[in-house]
């Protein structure tokens, strides 16, 4: 399926060039992305040009082909009439290094300017750009640059991540063998199957590579599908380059074709100490065409590369010459590879594919008809199966009828023994596979921090897996590191050197990364240990061509489902076989309607089938993995005949599917009216419609009889079937819409078993629902499969299927919760069909029970009864308990509800478990002293900065200081006097540190905030003093200083510990951000506590912080009434402003403005600087809930012209940081300064 085509922009800013190496000259930067191109205007008579000029590209094409392109940078000198024009120097990087970087930002980097010409070395110039990739309707996270780090040329250069400064030049040799297996593209199937001989219908092709902006392709090899290059392609670049892939195109010239392949260059390199250069094959690389109907397999190219540090010499930029012939057979041997497969079951096909005949095929490499003949003589085609016509199934599917005679397909073809490739990957991948599931069984410990989990069951499941893993490592190390002389390439055996020091650094990490007092961090360890583990699975190098499955109606291929080789590659040892190798893989096969929507495209069928791949000659382990209950055609006389069909005794099952909560929406106001269909083979059941639910309660079991499973008792137990459950949103006037779909592995149970515990009844379980591959909700169910007497099923089949509750040794025990609601106010409504919301009313619903607030009315913003409660019965199990819905309506005229918004939360955020006042008090004593040293080491610390990714320091430069600063507050005048103290520290060069840091001490906390300002970002403010202070200072001296909003901090809960904000969204989501901005329909504040209660209990239950239970949970919180408040807004300083005079800098000033309240601070600008120190203050007077909201503005000023917009705070409609957030917080203390940036 082709990639989802959407609108991105490239964003380009030029801001200025260092050190040109012609001096006074003229020149503009000239800027290509692929076909696109613009240009700066002219700066004469200088070699150090200020530009300040941004660009932004739009394209509207699926990432893959976006990053597919490069963008250079050229600084030219202009033609004039005594002057021809000419370069200077470029710089070139491609897309994909861009989109790799965090945020896929450059953030004003200094980009090398390299000669175009291969005799002059060394840098041309130095080229201050920003390079940023961004989709439609998003904006760029610029982070808070330091202007000392920004102006240093060296330490800030435009290079990826890993790697260095020091670049030399360097040749990358390619060498192009030959190919193999060429096709020349058909569209219809039959004609991509049949074997032409005639040579007009035999292709031309050529192999081209790109690397660096650069391509370099081989000679056209006319008429033939297995060509023979044997040349040599070489580029000559910078290493390591800035480029970090390689394309490799295959060009079929006479049908216009053009397959790409991509080698990242991080995957065939290693920049460690022990790491090697770039190196690749000799080795085959397979070659796929995707279109409409999925892809196809074209060609493989024989080819290598190779990389050769140059230290002299003139170079070429691209050279091509022969090449000496290979010998394979000195690298590897070729095998028959034999690929089987086995239907077993083919239903939910759509009815358009009902009325003509339906065949599967399958093939690795040449999808070329392979035939064998039976015992008979006869010819027959073995990758594909006989024609089916689809039989009609219940409602609203068709299915193909194979009786007792299973369909089967098998492919065989000759490949490189390369199967070590595929071991070494299923063996990493299987480790990752398990210590992956140990890990989501620990994660929601943390998560939802259940206090009611005993701590040594966290730390023996977390040791567990942490033990196993270690275990696993150094398996792993004695099973491979024999093999490496087996390798047949340098990359094969650097690439299992690397895996080797990993898994030997993996094993001693997992065995002393675990701290029985930080179990939480602990566990992020653990998770990054996993990371590092997936990193390894995947192998640069193909070894056979992937598999692919393909379904043909009426002689035409109308989709198919392609599948890794190595899932189903098979090996004598179990860890090194593919996951998938002969096991049941139940798989849908999508249609291609609808490509630029893929949700909208429809399920053309579900197919179970078995896969086994392995050398011809262990053919005797495929048909041993199969059910012991198939056997063999009696015309088959020996086991070297591949069977057309498996024979298989007929078995009578029951199935009791259980459903439970979900939630969703998909229709335009989005609500769904649900149902669930369960679907095994023909037959199919579905629950009752529960309208307008986004978290239906279904509580049903549905019963089919009649199942026929293929399997034996013991291959049934080891591989149950699965289950496919759809829900589907029910619609009585138009066509029932999917939501998504799930598959239930099932309980097996034989008439001879007893229905007992461990393993029966069996336990419901979460199950994600999937629309392709997104995450739609989530189903509560299980299903067990029963076999019964032939008799029963008989006399049941004669009656109407019934419909019954789900029994109760299999329902969640249920207790009595109580939901405590504050229902605040709401906020920022929009017009509902161009009607406004004038009577607002919020729900909320959790299932079982809806509790309702009072209706606003015109002009109220805060409901007058803000507190309420709810008790409801609710499973015991913390994973049973459904989600919670918020729903806002709009009361109209005759007492109609319209609705507006929902949003859906899951419970377990608001769950906890209360105390007694005796339970509380005695933990509290527990943990007195230690609460007392967490207090002793916290408290004074206001000076340390929160990390980043990358650390920001920051120096502010020198500044004037004034006698009087004019408009400023108390704090502000303090903050002056604290610059002429330091001027006079300045003087006195003898002062210690010991004497400067008593001063402080005698000194007012607010006097001496500045010096604390400058300590806590580890600069001061001026050269001398950074020169004495160089001894720690006390944290006492230090402030907490935030680069971004405190709203972001999670340290403080989002400052959404008292009130949250729930965003009311009306429709399913697009993906589109600005229509989704679109759908918020309004905010809703409030609160919500779930906890367990009864109505019996003479307890004295109280909350975390000590207030009692009786009433309710928010009874201690403040009341939503009107408040009058003064808010101070503080602007401290500017860093690196965006310029907006011709001379690189700028005159900034600030606008403040609250509502209707306004400051204009035009006469206090400050001239010719991006890095400002403003210490200005404003105050202002406002009304909750009508005052929320506070602006600031940075002009630029200007003379003789318009005043400048430099940039301002978000709206608070898009990041929802309401104001009145920050008052009601429980984050507050009335002896901590916390100090936020807001970027502009």
């Amino acid at each position: 399926m082709k990639e989802r085509v959407d609108v991105y922009l490239v964003n380009v800013t030029i801001l200025e060039g260092r050190h040109y190496v012609w001096p006074d000259m003229d020149s503009y930067v000239h800027i290509r992305i692929a076909n696109s191109k613009n240009h700066t205007c002219i700066r004469k008579n200088t070699d150090c040009p200020f530009y300040n000029e941004y660009f932004v590209f739009e394209f509207k094409k699926d990432l893959q082909a976006l990053i597919d392109q490069s963008i250079t940078l050229t600084v030219i000198r202009p033609k004039t009439c005594w002057r021809r024009r000419k370069i200077l120097g470029y710089c070139t990087l491609d897309l994909a290094t861009i989109w790799n970087q965090p945020d896929h930002l450059f953030f004003q980097k200094w980009a090398i300017l390299s000669s175009t010409s291969p005799e002059c070395t060394g840098p041309r110039g130095y080229l201050k750009v920003t390079l940023c990739i961004l989709t439609k309707g998003k904006q760029a996270k610029i982070p808070l640059a330091n202007p000392t780090i920004n102006e240093q040329i060296e330490g800030n250069l435009l290079l990826p991540e890993g790697i260095t400064l020091e670049r030399q030049k360097a040749l990358f040799v390619f060498k192009v063998y030959k190919g193999d297996d060429i096709l020349k593209y058909k569209s219809t199937m039959i004609d991509l199957l049949k074997k032409s001989r005639r040579t007009k219908e035999l292709p031309c092709s050529l192999l081209e590579v790109t690397f660096a902006g650069i391509t370099v392709s081989t000679t056209i090899q006319k008429y033939t599908s297995t060509p023979v290059w044997n040349e040599i392609l070489t580029i000559a670049e910078l290493f390591p380059p800035l480029c970090q892939r390689i394309k490799v195109v295959l060009k079929i010239s006479n049908s216009s074709l053009r397959t790409v392949k991509y080698i990242n260059l991080h995957s065939i390199a290693n920049d460690q100490e022990d790491g090697f250069l770039p190196t690749f094959g000799p080795t085959y690389v397979n070659f796929y065409n995707t279109d409409k109907f999925g892809s196809v397999f074209v060609g493989r190219v024989l080819m290598a590369l190779h990389t050769q540090l140059q230290h002299y010499g003139r170079l070429k930029s691209v050279i091509r010459k022969p090449l000496m012939p290979i010998n394979e057979n000195n690298l590897y041997k070729h095998e028959p590879v034999l690929l089987f497969g086995a239907i077993l079951d083919v239903n939910v096909i759509d009815k358009r594919f009902s009325k003509k005949s339906i065949q599967f095929g399958i093939s690795i490499g040449n999808p070329k008809i392979s035939s064998q003949v039976n015992p008979a003589g006869e010819m027959y085609p073995i990758n594909m199966t006989p024609p089916f016509k689809a039989t009609k199934a219940d409602d609203p599917y068709w299915y193909l009828e194979f009786g007792n005679r299973i369909p089967c397909i098998s492919f065989q073809n000759n490949f490189p023994d390369l199967r070590k490739r595929f071991y070494n990957a299923n063996l990493i991948d299987k480790m990752a596979i398990d210590f992956k599931s140990r890990l989501d069984a620990i994660e929601p410990f943390f998560e939802y921090e259940r206090m009611h989990i005993p701590s040594d069951i966290i730390e023996t499941k977390l040791i567990e897996a942490l033990d196993r893993l270690a275990i696993s490592c150094q398996k792993y190390i004695d099973m491979t590191q024999p093999t490496i002389d087996k390798f047949v390439t340098e990359l094969d055996k650097e690439k299992l050197k690397l895996c080797l020091r990993e898994m030997h650094d993996l094993e001693q990490l997992a065995k002393t990364i675990y701290n029985s007092r930080t179990k939480k961090k602990s566990f992020r360890k653990a998770q990054k240990l996993y990371r590092r583990l997936t990193l390894l699975i995947d192998h640069p190098q193909d070894c056979w061509p992937e598999i692919i499955l393909h379904m043909v109606h009426n002689h035409k291929r109308i989709c198919t489902q392609t599948i890794k080789s190595r899932s189903v590659t098979f090996s004598m040892i179990a860890e090194e076989a593919g996951c998938n190798c002969g096991k049941i893989q139940d798989m849908f096969l999508y249609t291609p309607l609808k490509l630029s929507n893929p949700q909208k495209s429809f399920i053309a069928c579900k197919i179970s089938i078995i896969l086994w791949m392995g050398l011809k000659r262990h053919i005797d382990f495929c048909f041993h993995s199969l059910p012991k209950c198939f056997k063999f055609p009696s015309e088959l006389s020996t086991i070297e005949h591949v069977p057309r069909y498996l024979i298989n005794p007929e078995k009578h099952c029951r199935a009791h599917i259980y459903q439970g909560n979900f939630k969703f929406g998909t229709d335009t106001t989005g609500l769904s009216d649900l149902l669930a269909r369960i679907i095994i083979n023909r037959l199919s059941a579905s629950t009752e419609v529960k309208k307008n639910a986004l978290n239906p309660l279904w509580n049903e079991t549905l019963n089919i009889v009649n199942v026929v499973i293929y399997g034996s008792r013991e291959y049934l137990k080891s591989q149950p079937p699965s289950v496919l459950i759809e829900v589907i949103d029910h619609d009585t006037k138009f066509q029932n819409d999917l939501v998504g779909r799930s598959f239930i592995k099932s309980s097996v149970k034989f008439k001879d078993e007893p229905y007992t515990q461990p393993d029966f009844p069996p336990k419901l379980e979460w199950h994600q629902v999937l629309n392709h591959n997104s995450i739609v909700g989530g189903i509560v169910a299980c299903v067990e499969l029963l076999e019964v007497s032939s008799f029963v099923e008989l006399k049941k089949s004669k009656h109407k299927r019934e419909v019954s509750g789900i029994p109760e040794d299999i329902k969640p025990k249920l207790t009595s919760y109580k939901i405590d609601v504050m229902f605040w106010g709401v906020r920022h409504l929009r017009k509902l069909h161009g009607i406004s919301i004038t009577k607002p009313k919020v729900t909320l619903d959790c299932t079982v029970a809806v509790l309702e607030s009072d209706i606003l009315h015109k002009h109220e913003q805060n409901f007058a009864i803000h507190r309420k409660e709810l008790v409801v019965e609710l499973p015991q199990e913390d994973k049973y308990v459904p989600a919670l819905v918020f729903k806002l309506f709009d009361n109209r005229s005759f007492g109609r509800f319209t609705y507006v918004g929902n949003h859906v939360v899951q419970m377990h955020r608001f769950l906890f478990y209360p105390l007694t006042r005796e339970e509380r008090d005695h933990k509290l004593a527990e943990s007195q002293q230690k609460s007392y040293d967490s207090m002793d080491s916290k408290a004074p610390s206001l000076l340390e900065v929160v990390p980043k990714p990358s650390p920001v320091t920051t120096i502010v430069p020198e500044f004037k200081v004034e006698n009087e600063v004019v408009g400023c507050c108390a704090f502000c005048k303090r903050i002056s006097r604290r610059k002429q103290i330091a001027d006079e520290e300045k003087k006195s060069s003898t002062s210690s540190i010991s004497e400067f840091e008593k001063d402080i001490i005698e000194e007012d906390e607010f006097t001496d905030w500045w010096n604390k300002y400058f300590f806590s970002i580890e600069k001061p403010f001026n050269s001398s003093t950074a020169t004495d202070i160089d001894r720690p200072i006390s944290k006492s001296f230090r402030l907490k200083i935030y680069d971004d909003e405190l709203e972001h901090q999670p340290e403080f809960n989002y400052l959404q510990d008292t009130l949250i904000s729930f965003k009311l969204v009306r429709g399913e989501p697009t993906g589109d951000d600005e229509i989704d901005e679109k759908n918020i329909m309004g905010v809703f504040k409030g609160n919500i506590k779930v906890y367990p209660w009864s109505a019996n209990r003479n307890l004295d239950y109280v909350s975390p912080s000590g207030a009692q239970l009786k009433n309710n949970y928010f009874d201690h919180f403040p009341l939503n009434e009107s408040l009058s408040f003064l808010a101070r807004v503080y602007c401290v300083r500017g860093i690196k402003l965006r310029p907006m005079d011709i001379s690189g800098k700028s005159d900034p000033y600030i606008i403040a403005f609250m509502g209707n309240q306004q400051y204009n601070d035009v006469k206090n600008y400050i001239p010719k600087e991006v890095n400002p120190i403003f210490g200005r203050c404003f105050e202002f007077s406002g009304t909750f809930p009508f005052d929320t909201v506070v602006t600031i503005q940075v002009w630029d000023w200007d003379r003789n012209s318009n005043h400048d917009l430099i940039g301002h705070t978000a709206d608070c409609r898009t990041n929802i940081q309401i104001f009145q957030n920050r008052v009601y917080t429980m984050e507050r203390h009335p002896d901590s300064q916390r100090h936020s940036r807001t970027s502009l």
